[in-house]
């Protein structure tokens, strides 16, 4: 498990969460408190309700991260397919505040407004 890269912690949290929808998983790349990860598992909820409401698998998909200081921004692809069918897509900014805690790790996520330079 590589830790010492923020986009490589970000990415594999990213994927934990939105692609295995694995929380144990998740959590080796979190800070201790990881009550700072709420709006993320939020999302996965939310998506999950989509899932079985309209009869849709969901995929969510990541750009190029912009980094700040220690928050990496992305966006957040979402698409909904029935059917192998696009049914609808659309896309968030996030943005990921990381810290060194015995390697790097994931400490707080957020949606923000605006866009991430490509």
């Amino acid at each position: 498990m590589d830790r010492s890269d923020p986009q490589v912690v970000t990415d594999q949290f990213l994927r934990a969460v939105f692609v295995r929808k694995d929380h144990p998983g998740a959590a080796l790349y979190t800070c201790s408190d990881q009550s700072q990860d709420d709006d993320v598992w939020a999302l996965r909820s939310e998506l999950d309700r989509r899932e079985s409401e309209f009869k849709v698998t969901v995929i969510v998909s990541w750009g190029a991260y912009d980094r700040e200081g220690n928050d990496l921004r992305t966006s957040l692809t979402i698409t909904a397919n029935r059917d192998g069918v696009e049914q609808s897509s659309s896309e968030q900014v996030w943005r990921f505040h990381l810290v060194e805690e015995d390697g790097w790790r994931v400490c707080g996520a957020d949606r923000v407004e605006g866009t991430v330079p490509t």
